[in-house]
């Protein structure tokens, strides 16, 4: 209550004899203020920190309601994959039961397929023994015919034989009588060949040697005038044999001769241009004695000359056409 401008506190306490009223001290005043507000202030506290015990039990109390219920889920799952593996478990065991089974099985029907196997082995060989025995007997009749008719054969064989070595010794005998009386007139051919070759090689210096001294005249053959290969052409034709024309076509006629095998007639050639073009241009007659006779274009005459010097050193090669 207010008065004036002073405070009053005024205490009632009721009891069994009635109300009572009471001015309190200002000192009382204080101190009950005071007191007043320590409670307020602890009840403020205690109410606080009540509040937040709360939430902290209410935290926790979830907390613990999570971890409850995710251990729960956690042996909910083991149990369930134990299940799973049980199950599993069972099941291979019922798979490796049944497996063995079909083993066992299959193990029988082998084993009863092998007996068979061997059973129907046993059979065929027995059948094959009979077969060999009886193939045997027919091999052994067939090999003593085939004796016999060998025997045969080959008395035959040598009868025809004797036969046979009769007539080649018949054929030979002729044969032999035949290449010799051949040989005998190859011999004689050969022998009488010799002679004309002989005869022609001895002839050819002979008719070469008559036209010494004819003069030289260019593409002509004879008999007045020659030029080197009109006077070689003429000369074999002379002892009936025709050569070509001109030294060139020559010089590839007949067989190739060594210079130190050269026989009288052997044509011989010689390049006589003076840049040495390496081909034929000239061609004369061996006589013997490293001499050769040729219708000169130098002499303006058939000569003699010796195969040395100039005429050594542009020989080209020799042919000899009487074989």
């Amino acid at each position: 209550m207010r008065e004036g401008t002073k405070y009053i506190m005024i205490v009632t306490v009721s009891d069994t004899n009635g109300i009572k009223q009471y001015n309190v001290n200002n000192h009382i005043k204080k101190i009950i203020l005071i007191f007043l507000f320590i409670i307020i202030f602890v009840i403020g506290g205690l109410s606080f920190y009540i509040k937040t015990l709360h939430t902290k039990l209410f935290r926790l109390e979830k907390n613990f309601k999570i971890e409850r219920s995710i251990e729960k889920k956690r042996k909910d799952n083991v149990f369930e994959q134990n299940k799973i593996k049980q199950k599993k478990l069972l099941q291979e065991k019922i798979d490796l039961d049944k497996i063995k089974k079909e083993k066992q099985l299959k193990l029988k029907i082998k084993q009863e397929a092998l007996l068979k196997a061997e059973k129907i082995k046993i059979e065929k060989e027995n059948v094959r023994k009979k077969e060999a025995e009886k193939s045997k007997i027919e091999e052994e009749n067939r090999i003593k015919e085939k004796k016999r008719k060998e025997i045969l054969v080959q008395r035959k064989k040598i009868k025809k034989e004797k036969e046979k070595r009769f007539k080649e010794k018949k054929r030979k005998e002729a044969l032999d009588k035949e290449k010799k009386r051949k040989k005998e007139k190859k011999k004689k051919a050969n022998k009488n060949l010799l002679k004309s070759i002989t005869k022609k090689e001895k002839l050819l210096p002979v008719i070469a040697k008559s036209k010494l001294g004819r003069r030289y005249v260019w593409g002509a053959v004879g008999p007045g005038t020659f030029d080197c290969s009109g006077f070689t052409s003429y000369v074999y034709k002379k002892t009936g044999i025709n050569i070509p024309r001109t030294s060139r076509q020559q010089s590839k006629y007949g067989k190739l001769v060594d210079r130190k095998h050269l026989r009288p007639g052997d044509l011989i050639f010689f390049d006589t241009s003076r840049a040495r073009r390496g081909y034929v241009n000239h061609v004369g007659m061996y006589i013997g004695n490293n001499q050769f006779i040729h219708a000169s274009s130098a002499k303006k005459r058939v000569v003699i000359t010796n195969l040395k010097n100039f005429y050594s050193q542009r020989f080209k090669w020799a042919r000899r056409v009487i074989n």
